[in-house]
């Protein structure tokens, strides 16, 4: 019974671990959907509603103007040298 027990303690702790470890990675894989971005900038983002957002964090943003380049500006979406660009969109 000792060993029974023993067993099913560890099985319970390996369980455990595995759900804690995949719980984080899960949840900062939805944080954003890049086809949801009509245009990104480097302070942040507008979507396909004309709606302003900034990028939660620096890695979000780097992601994206690495992987999505001909959507993205390097400058802030409100920098006047540049209001040329998509001007419709700036509130």
């Amino acid at each position: 019974m000792k060993k029974l027990l023993k067993s099913a303690i560890v099985i319970a702790g390996l369980t455990g671990a595995a759900c804690a470890i995949s719980g984080p990675a899960s949840a900062a894989s939805v944080a954003l959907n890049f086809g949801d971005v009509a245009f990104g900038y480097s302070d942040g983002w507008y979507d396909h509603h004309h709606n302003w957002h900034r990028w939660h964090d620096a890695r979000e943003s780097r992601y994206y103007r690495a992987h999505y380049r001909h959507n993205y500006y390097g400058w802030r979406h409100d920098d006047r040298r540049h209001h040329h660009h998509h001007h419709h969109w700036h509130h």
